[in-house]
């Protein structure tokens, strides 16, 4: 997607974009990290919501996509680090 038309578009648009957009290639990763589908789902829910709330904060030093991944990595260590101290 074309980030300077992305940023002419609402943050809802914009989410519901990378959503389309991602959605299933961060599923498919958390997945393969965490193993499990519902808590790949919950994980993959949890970085739109996270995407969502910062996306004013995207400084543009990479690419949407590079972020949007760095996000769901990072939800999926938490999950994984407090599942093993469980």
């Amino acid at each position: 997607m074309d980030e300077t038309l992305a940023l002419a578009l609402t943050k809802e648009a914009r989410l519901e974009i990378y959503m389309r957009e991602y959605g299933e290639k961060i599923l498919h990763m958390v997945y393969l990290m965490t193993k499990d589908r519902v808590t790949a789902e919950d994980i993959t829910q949890e970085t739109f919501v996270k995407v969502y709330r910062n996306m004013g904060s995207f400084r543009g030093e990479s690419q949407i996509h590079t972020w949007i991944y760095r996000i769901a990595v990072n939800e999926a260590k938490k999950h994984l680090r407090k599942q093993a101290a469980t």
